[in-house]
């Protein structure tokens, strides 16, 4: 199931990634470029900062996800992709 949610999560982001409102967009790309340094937990803090600007971002959702399986946090990481997907469900 892991090797199915991923990509479809992958798609849901990126076709909506031009769809990132300005609000959220700073801690956004604050936290890719955390997360490229491999800086998970300062990364996670600037997505859910984001989030708090931006609750309905599927991107901040799902890179909330991924810093949390990057940090080794499966279960919370799963509820994020899960949220991730179904805000990008309400979207149709």
């Amino acid at each position: 199931m892991k090797r199915v949610l991923f990509p479809v999560l992958i798609a849901c982001c990126l076709a909506t990634s031009a769809g990132l409102a300005q609000k959220g967009r700073k801690e956004a790309l604050e936290g890719n470029r955390l997360y490229q340094e491999k800086k998970f937990d300062e990364a996670l803090r600037k997505y859910e900062e984001g989030l708090r600007a931006a609750p309905d971002s599927t991107i901040l959702r799902f890179n909330r996800g991924d810093a949390l399986y990057r940090k080794g946090q499966f279960d919370q990481a799963l509820k994020s992709f899960e949220e991730a997907l179904g805000l990008e469900t309400d979207l149709e």
